[in-house]
């Protein structure tokens, strides 16, 4: 199915229309101060003058229709899924030099050996969103020969999950 610009747009509305009802129902069972932790923060558009980062420095990819929409919605989005943050390309970016998260993939490298990290090379993956307190990444894998869009892997809650596109992983976090 192909996704146009404004279904994504639609979409992630509703992801964030989602976050707020879920935001609301953990403050009845939990409290306000989880909910409160887990309350989604939206930073302002950047521009993604190179594209998206890949794990290999300095190798970027083209913005894709559906990874320019998400882009154009939000630059980092806190809590965009519960504890993850959808990272700005600049994020993205500063993963290069940040040690603690390149330990931090190197375990799901290790560990996973059917990963993003540790099946494909460095200059086809991207790190999508990261939840670094619980050691789990959503990647973007770039495979051109199969489609523009590259697929997406979660790693959350100790499941991989994989999904054919952004739009895909999108309406499953509706859910």
């Amino acid at each position: 199915m192909n996704h146009r610009p404004d279904d994504l747009k639609a979409l992630f509305q509703r992801l964030q229309e989602r976050n707020v009802e879920r935001e609301v129902e953990i403050n009845r069972h939990f409290g306000t101060a989880t909910a409160d932790a887990l309350r989604q923060r939206i930073h302002p558009v950047q521009n993604p003058m190179r594209g998206v980062p890949t794990l290999e420095r300095g190798v970027f990819k083209s913005l894709t229709p559906m990874l320019r929409a998400r882009f154009e919605y939000a630059g980092s989005w806190i809590n965009a899924t519960p504890g993850h943050t959808w990272l700005s390309t600049s994020e993205m970016e500063q993963i290069w030099d940040n040690t603690e998260l390149l330990e931090q993939i190197g375990l799901r490298q290790a560990d996973w050996a059917n990963s993003p990290p540790a099946s494909a090379p460095g200059n086809q993956v991207s790190v999508f969103s990261l939840n670094s307190q619980q050691c789990e990444e959503v990647y973007l894998l770039w495979d051109e020969a199969l489609s523009c869009e590259p697929s997406v892997v979660s790693y959350i809650s100790n499941y991989e999950e994989q999904f054919r596109n952004l739009a895909d992983f999108v309406l499953f976090c509706t859910q």
